[in-house]
């Protein structure tokens, strides 16, 4: 594990462009097909493993015309060596906190494998994170394959029928189980072009962290000096190549940097985060089992992308779970946990969450709270270049709207939840957003967003 200054010195000179792993930050489009996992086996002698196992994992899918082997590892570095779950009631008030012995989480990393056409044996096709529910012979698991490019998404029946969109395939009551496990892939996903972005609707705004105030002046409110001698201007690599007037990297020469890995670790570096749950996300799981598992899950499946882009893993250090029952009226100690209503939009919960994260003193690089309170379609909001950035302050909009900016941000529980948590966690570490010469102006002196390249503007959330 590395100190705040660590982290922060670590990302400086960034080239802030991700895999389009990163998903958006509004609400996916239905899938039009789904497939189940069948005849999956971990290849070890009695078929058990434990937290520190290596072992193969195979199965089919596509009713067995595609088969898979998962060559897997533990991810050692996900939860921190003090890992700890903190219980707040209602009121706010801390109810208890436990200790979660590492040996009981089965968190994986490694490699898909699959059988192509005309060659023989296994050839490499990319990556998988695995989070293991139940070993044995007849294993149950979730997560997350990336084969050639496609994201397959790994959930339980019962998980699936939660996060479902209102118009994916419905599963029938066999199939809505604990030990049934359904896939779906980027690819299923209707009205998909890869040459378009998928956060890109029919509003201007793309994912709602454009919107805010702090971010849209984000380099004129650089001046401050949180590092010490690693100031802000440093750390950010795009953000910080030339002076300019904000809009989310406008006027700022982004094009210039691309594909610069300058100050990106050499050695891997862990950011450990934070992250709470308000009373509507808890009152979605039937047991804190199962709570903590589907967080762990998500930031495994999201860590994949940082350590692969900068050398970093997410590691996570602390877990705030609130009760399940929302309060009649927010607490003051904990105001951001309040049940979803008209008026407390998702920027609001992100102001509430800041603030709250502002007066807790501790080593976490940034917090998530997990919610499911999404406005109209956005089920995600960052601040822009928070990372490992200690306090809170205040900062007032354009329109006269307060704000309290924080290393935090907010996730809205979906079916690709750890997409939409990778991609705030790109903005907290300084991101801006990719795009089109269609959907955004782009020029020498003008860029409000990132191109792909320097020689092509395509697919964006990269």
């Amino acid at each position: 594990m590395v100190s705040l200054r660590s982290i922060a010195t670590a990302i400086a000179g960034v080239a802030l462009f991700f895999e389009t792993s990163l998903a958006s930050s509004v609400k996916r489009n239905a899938v039009n097909y789904i497939s189940f996992i069948d005849e999956p086996v971990i290849n070890t002698p009695s078929h058990r493993i434990r937290a520190d196992s290596h072992f193969d994992l195979l199965f089919s899918l596509h009713n067995g015309q595609q088969k898979i082997r998962l060559k897997l590892e533990p991810n050692h570095d996900i939860l921190h060596e003090n890992f700890a779950i903190t219980h707040i009631g209602a009121d706010g008030a801390v109810r208890s906190v436990e200790t979660v012995n590492r040996e009981d989480e089965k968190v994986f990393k490694g490699h898909v494998f699959i059988q192509r056409v005309g060659r023989e044996g296994w050839t490499n096709a990319g990556w998988a994170r695995i989070t293991m529910h139940r070993d044995g012979k007849e294993p149950v698991f979730e997560g997350t394959l990336r084969i050639d490019g496609n994201h397959h998404h790994i959930h339980t029946g019962t998980n699936y029928q939660q996060v479902r969109h209102e118009d994916d395939p419905i599963l029938s009551a066999s199939e809505a189980r604990d030990d049934v496990m359904v896939v779906w892939r980027d690819s299923d996903i209707m009205s998909f072009n890869p040459t378009e972005l998928k956060r890109r609707g029919a509003s201007a705004a793309l994912c709602d962290s454009d919107t805010l105030g702090f971010n849209s002046k984000f380099h004129e409110l650089q001046d401050f000096d949180t590092f010490g001698a690693a100031n802000t201007k440093s750390l950010f690599g795009r953000q910080s190549i030339d002076t300019g007037t904000g809009n989310d990297g406008s006027s700022v020469d982004l094009e210039s940097t691309i594909g610069s890995v300058n100050g990106c670790p050499t050695s891997r570096r862990v950011a450990l985060l934070g992250i709470a749950t308000d009373c509507g996300y808890t009152s979605t799981f039937n047991s804190t089992e199962a709570l903590r598992k589907n967080v762990i899950r998500m930031v495994n499946d999201a860590s994949e992308v940082y350590e692969k882009s900068f050398n970093i893993t997410l590691g996570i250090q602390n877990l705030t779970i609130s009760d399940g029952s929302c309060p009649g009226s927010p607490s003051d100690t904990a105001p951001w946990n309040q049940k979803c209503s008209n008026s407390v939009d998702l920027s609001d919960r992100l102001n509430l969450f800041s603030a709250w994260r502002g007066q807790n003193e501790d080593s976490n690089a940034y917090w998530t709270l997990l919610s499911t309170c999404n406005t109209d379609s956005a089920v995600g909001l960052a601040w822009l270049g928070q990372l490992c950035r200690p306090g809170a302050s205040a900062n007032s909009n354009t329109g006269g709207r307060n704000e309290t900016v924080a290393g935090a941000n907010v996730v809205v529980k979906t079916s690709a939840e750890w997409q939409v948590f990778a991609h705030e966690t790109g903005h907290t570490f300084g991101a801006v957003h990719d795009c089109t010469s269609q959907t955004c102006p782009v020029s020498s002196d003008a860029q409000s967003c990132c191109p792909l390249s320097k020689n092509h503007l395509g697919p964006a959330v990269r």
